[in-house]
Order: C-alpha cells, then structure tokens, then sequence
C-alpha cells in the first residue's frame, strides 16, 4: 500500500501505535483534537467515543472509511455517512465482559455498604445485546431471575428473522419481557441499550414511576438515555443508583453526582482484556477493508497473570465474602472517590484508568458458590 494513504488515529487507543506504519501514513492526535481541518487529506478515521463524525468533521474531506474502537456507533452521523459513501466499522462485543464485571461488582460492593444481607432476586436487563446476554448467563448462573427487555429483539423472533442462542439452546420469544413487565417485577435494572431515537430519554418519569420502589438502578449504557430531570425528581422512590456514564461527558452534572450511589467514569469496559478486543477488532476491520493480508491474523499478547488466592472467611456474609473477592481485583470505591474528589477531571480520570483483569473462571465459580446460597 502506497505510503500516500493518510488515516488519523485517536492517539489515546492502546496497542495500535506503530502497528499501522508500514502500510500508511499515520497521524496521532486526542480525539477532542481530531477537526476538520485535520481530516480534510485523510482517508481514513481510527477514533473513539470523543470524536463526532458529523458533516462539520467530514465535510469536504476526502475520508471513505471511519473505524471505532467503540462498541457503539452513536458518535457518528451515519446518515451523512451512508450518503457520502463513507464505510462504517466499530468494535461489538469487545468489552462484554468487563461491563459484566462491573454490574456485579457494583451491586455486591452496594449490597455490603448498605449492610444487605442478600441482593435482590430478580434482574431486569435491558438491551439483551452482546453486554446484556453475558450478564444474563451470569446471573443466572448466580441464582437471580432474569428478565430480558429488547424489543427489537423479540420483534424479530416473532417476524421469523433471528433465532439467538443462549448456552445449550435457542431464545424463544417466551424469554423476552416487555418493559413494563420488567420494570414492574425486578428489584435490579441495569441498562445495555444502544443510543438511538428510540432509546434517547427513554429513562423518563414514566419509566421511573413503572419500577419497584427500591430498586437498584445502574447505567452502565449511554447518559443519553437517562432524564436526568425525572431521575432526580423521582430519586426518591429509587434504591441504590450506580452511573458509570453521564449525559454530556466530560461535563457531568453536580446534582446528578451527588444523588448516585456509586459514580464512575465511563471505565465500566475498562478490563484489559477489553482494551486489547477493542484494538484487535478494529485492526482487523482495518484490515479487511483495505485487504491488509499481513494484518489479518495480527495479535497482541495478553499478559500472564496471577489470580490473587480467595480463602472463604466463615464468620462474615456471603455479601461481605464476596466483596472481598470482587473489590479485590476491582477497587470500584476508588473510582468513585476520585470522580466525586475532582469530577472536572472526568476525562483525565478516564484516560489514567488502569486497566483491570477480568473476572476468570475461577473467580466466578467462587461467587457462585457464595451467592447461591444466600
């Protein structure tokens, strides 16, 4: 490939520098700092989440592909894109798994602080995507019961186009609730939801007035999706609120802030595991697009670790056992205190996070053993 090939890449996406060298001419750049003037000679955007990809960015530049490191596509314009012939790639499913860590640890580190002895038994997920369906086979693996929400996906079983697979066997159109069902019989909801029309505000007075009174809350999704001025009107009515994203990042609003329960931000894909997917996928779109050969089967090695030894202590909760487990290798508290200590620095907050392992095997089988017998 002709080294007259030009791509902008958002220089804070780990493991890609140098990667794409030999092939093209790169430019690093924060992707607050990725404009129009930047992109006019590219032909090609590698970017995150804090680069909108609108006609004020696109405009008269000769771009013809844009490749996010993102699980979502909600930061572009992909109508604009569609009709400049402009070729959209993002990263799906990279980071399931660590926002599946982050649900749990969450709830277990909310449970033990407010001195619960159980959680909830009943969960409502909404948006059974790739995050939602991995938390959904993990807590029923401890024991909860699972409401799934996506009516996309239930519209689609019952049109005859999809049939998911779940485990050992097909989701049928029975595994699906409406939201209102959901919402009316879960002590736990916990957001997965693409931003999209539909989803934009979706978290209103109504949805609020329709849930459990104390029911845990978590948006681990898009801010966009939340009210946030039914979210404080009808606060009281909620139990615990844990926000790991906020409607207009980085400039979170104080109040929302001061009534969540546990406030993080956006780090809930943060695993390393995650980070290394992210750039993995997109390196192979990348690839694929531009029939990169080399870069087909590229890897990046995943450092060795050693899981930190668990020892059950019989004389505290099954809550308090399996918050040492967790806050172990994800000290959530501290994630919290530095965003509520300095949330004007929510981004440099974000970029210094250091990526936590996963949750392994190991590890959750030992929570099951914990929580099952609650």
């Amino acid at each position: 490939m002709s080294t007259k090939f030009n791509i902008v890449v958002d220089a804070d996406i780990p493991f890609i520098e140098g990667v794409l060298e030999p092939f093209c001419s790169v430019k690093y750049l924060k992707g607050e700092h990725i404009d129009n003037t930047i992109v006019h000679n590219a032909d090609a955007l590698i970017i995150r989440t804090r680069t909108k990809c609108d006609s004020s960015l696109l405009d008269n530049s000769r771009v013809k592909a844009i490749f996010s490191a993102t699980i979502g596509c909600d930061h572009i314009d992909t109508l604009y894109c569609n009709r400049a012939g402009i070729s959209i790639y993002n990263a799906a499913g990279c980071n399931s798994q660590g926002v599946v860590q982050y649900v749990i640890t969450s709830l277990i580190a909310i449970a033990q602080r407010e001195g619960l002895e159980s959680l909830p038994k009943s969960i409502g997920i909404v948006g059974a995507g790739s995050v939602g369906e991995r938390l959904a086979a993990l807590t029923l693996e401890l024991g909860f019961n699972v409401f799934r929400c996506d009516p996309p996906k239930k519209e689609n079983l019952l049109k005859g186009i999809s049939n998911p697979s779940f485990g050992d066997y097909r989701l049928t159109v029975e595994d699906y609730y409406d939201l209102d069902t959901t919402l009316k019989s879960c002590g736990i909801i916990s957001l997965h939801v693409p931003l999209d029309k539909t989803t934009d505000n979706m978290c209103s007075t109504a949805f609020f007035s329709n849930m459990v009174n104390g029911t845990i809350f978590i948006n681990s999704s898009r801010g966009e999706v939340v009210d946030d001025v039914a979210l404080i009107r009808d606060r009281g009515s909620l139990g615990p609120v844990i926000l790991d994203v906020w409607r207009d990042e980085p400039n979170i609003k104080s109040e929302v802030l001061k009534i969540s329960n546990i406030a993080t931000p956006h780090i809930a894909g943060y695993s390393l595991e995650g980070k290394i997917n992210a750039t993995l996928f997109t390196l192979r779109n990348f690839a694929s697009h531009y029939s990169i050969e080399r870069l087909y089967d590229y890897s990046i090695p995943l450092p060795s670790s050693s899981e930190i030894p668990f020892v059950k202590n019989n004389k505290i909760s099954s809550i308090d056992n399996a918050a040492a487990l967790l806050l172990s290798s994800f000290p959530i508290w501290d994630e919290d205190r530095a965003l509520r200590e300095s949330p004007y620095l929510f981004e440099q907050i974000r970029l210094n996070y250091r990526y936590r392992r996963e949750l392994t095997v190991r590890t959750k089988e030992i929570l099951k053993e914990l929580l099952n017998n609650r």
